[in-house]
């Protein structure tokens, strides 16, 4: 599981990387580039909530 989460963190930081990046070298900031930002931080939102759900329930192994 730490494995999973570790390449999940990795892909939302080079989202987020990507997403900065096209953010400061574009003069106008579209409409697009908001949504996803905002879907991205809603993306980390919900898997942080799912990732405490997940950690409160005993491991059913």
């Amino acid at each position: 599981m730490n494995k999973i989460e570790f390449l999940v963190t990795l892909l939302v930081g080079f989202i987020l990387g990507v997403l900065a990046t096209r953010f400061f070298y574009s003069a106008a900031i579209d409409l697009m580039t908001i949504l996803l930002i905002l879907a991205v931080i809603i993306f980390i939102i919900i898997f942080l909530k799912i990732r405490k759900a997940l950690a409160k329930k005993p491991n059913q192994n």
